[in-house]
């Protein structure tokens, strides 16, 4: 909720504005930019230990942390999604909390 509050989105339904989502939108698309980023620096480490002399634990840390990468640039697709489709009905759904 910090987060949130950070930004200028209220936890309050009612104080809530249709801009909050667009920029919770705005905010995921440029971390999704970092997300692609450092995987173009990071995905030529990954196969180079791999094709090496295995790299060990070393190996192992940086392909958890690829695959933890490539899942959350899914669940931030999603995200932005939700929250930009929220964004196109917000007075529907306001109107809908309000009941």
């Amino acid at each position: 909720m910090y987060q949130l509050e950070m930004i200028g989105v209220s936890p309050v339904p009612t104080d809530t504005r249709r801009g909050h989502f667009r920029m919770l939108v705005a905010m995921i698309l440029l971390s999704l930019i970092y997300d692609f980023i450092w995987l173009w620096l990071r995905t030529k480490d990954v196969g180079d230990l791999d094709n090496g002399d295995g790299g060990g634990v070393e190996a192992k840390i940086r392909s958890f942390s690829l695959f933890w990468t490539y899942i959350s640039i899914v669940a931030k697709v999603i995200m932005a999604l939700v929250y930009w489709k929220t964004s196109l009905n917000f007075n529907k759904f306001l109107a809908e909390v309000k009941k």
